[in-house]
């Protein structure tokens, strides 16, 4: 099995600072993002589970938009490129305040735009990838992040929302381990959130970096001697501010990944290696005539 585990802003410079060795993995590197992309969830997880540049994917919305509104995802995509950051994430606020909210894609998108994703043609199981099945729980943390910085008594409901996500799909991702499945993949936004709300408070982040260190630790003693386990982000995140590099790691194999757009290929590789490991041994027991 391969066990992707997607963690939103996993900052490289951090996990490397804090010496946290279960992220690290064997092998870990930082990768790059292409440099004419947008720097935002809803396009970079995309570009990570198609191995293809937004342009290509044909999801490039911005940070205020797609909306799910004619007029507001023409005016948006105007906007988007002459407002500042600041007034964007206002106007981002106060647009899910009154009731809209960013369009989002499922996975008969990449059907119907026959496009590969990391996916196809295998047993997988995908817990909340954002535009491929997404939960509602990221959202929900960020309207609560949303109201955390104009109001600092919703900073627990937006911390406690983020403590939620994380025990649900850690369980979930532990439990999928037994399954019997090719590939499983689980996406968590909390900490992207955290570091945007709790960037000047270093050793809170700290204890939250931790708590994703022991969560692949806690993999690792689960996963069998076959198991893969990669470790990815969309981006790191510096001062409450995304970086233009991601964060990458891999138990077992050397992987060939330099930017985010390789990461499909590479895991499409193991698979083939996989397959081709299990025709071998099933041909051996065949011959020796055990089936």
């Amino acid at each position: 099995m391969i066990i992707v585990v997607g963690i939103d802003a996993l900052e490289y410079d951090l996990v490397n600072k804090w010496r946290l060795e279960n992220l690290l993995l064997e092998n870990n590197k930082k990768i790059s993002t292409p440099e004419d992309i947008y720097l935002h969830t809803k396009i970079l997880w995309p570009t990570i589970i198609t191995g293809k540049h937004p342009r290509d994917h044909g999801i490039q919305e911005g940070d205020i938009g797609s909306w799910e509104n004619t007029i507001l995802e023409k005016s948006s995509n105007i906007l988007d490129k002459i407002l500042p950051e600041s007034i964007k994430r206002f106007l981002s606020i106060f647009l899910r305040k009154i009731g809209f909210e960013h369009s989002s894609r499922d996975k008969d998108y990449y059907k119907e735009k026959n496009i590969e994703t990391i996916f196809s043609g295998l047993r997988t199981k995908a817990i909340d990838v954002p535009q491929y099945n997404e939960t509602g729980i990221s959202d929900e943390i960020k309207n609560k992040m949303d109201r955390s910085f104009s109001d600092f008594n919703e900073a627990e409901k937006f911390i406690n929302k983020c403590k939620e996500e994380f025990e649900i799909k850690s369980k979930e991702l532990i439990n999928s381990l037994n399954e019997p499945i090719d590939l499983v993949m689980c996406y968590f936004y909390s900490l992207d959130g955290l570091q945007h709300v709790f960037h000047s408070d270093e050793e809170f982040l700290k204890e939250w970096y931790k708590k994703f260190d022991e969560l692949i630790g806690t993999i690792k003693e689960e996963a069998s001697d076959e198991d893969e386990i990669i470790v990815v982000s969309d981006h790191g995140i510096k001062n409450g501010k995304h970086t233009d590099y991601a964060f990458f790691s891999s138990y077992k194999e050397e992987l060939k990944v330099e930017s985010i757009l390789d990461v499909k290929k590479e895991i499409q590789e193991i698979t083939k290696k996989n397959r081709k490991n299990h025709e071998e041994i099933k041909e051996e027991l065949n011959n020796l005539g055990y089936i």
